[in-house]
């Protein structure tokens, strides 16, 4: 399902799309190309809400490791609130997961349809004790160690509902918790 072994949390995140004020978009396409990169970054407690949105991350340059996995995501809340809606979510990167809430982020996405292609690529993600509300997705895993619905260490709060989970790589179960 992900990773094993302890890290430290980062002292500094890249991202092509970072908020640090409360934001709202509706129909923008946000792009992440670079190596651990993730393609939009809330911190600073700010609230942001994107709708009808496009979301890629690609890149054949990620590590993979923690710092791919766990900080170079499609999308991530490490202080703040995200708010997705309505958008479509690709990633094609080791470690690109979709959606990962870390440390006091706190992501609520919907109606949104999620799909990772490479390996320790999760659907949506938990650590650090993020918090994260999902409802209504289509979620699609395709790499190794690549859970549809994924926690890990520290945990967190998930709570799913309704909605397709689906995990076809080895290794990779339709949900990996150690959250709450």
């Amino acid at each position: 399902g992900g990773p094993s072994g302890q890290s430290a949390a980062p002292t500094s995140y890249k991202a092509v799309s970072s908020y640090s004020t409360d934001t709202e978009e509706d129909g923008k396409t946000y792009t992440s190309t670079g190596a651990d990169e993730s393609a939009v970054l809330v911190t600073d407690g700010a609230n942001v809400t994107l709708k009808n949105f496009t979301m890629d991350r690609n890149s054949s340059d990620s590590t993979g490791g923690d710092n791919s996995s766990f900080y170079g995501t499609a999308a991530l809340a490490a202080n703040g609130s995200l708010t997705l809606t309505g958008g479509t979510i690709t990633t094609d990167a080791k470690g690109g997961a979709g959606v990962f809430s870390y440390g006091d982020g706190k992501v609520t996405v919907s109606d949104t349809t999620i799909t990772t292609k490479q390996d320790t690529s999760g659907g949506i993600h938990v650590a650090g004790g993020g918090t994260l509300t999902a409802s209504n997705l289509t979620v699609e895993t395709n790499g190794e160690s690549s859970a549809a619905i994924r926690s890990d260490r520290g945990g967190g709060t998930m709570t799913v509902d309704r909605g397709t989970h689906t995990s076809r790589g080895t290794g990779s179960p339709a949900v990996y918790s150690t959250a709450d």
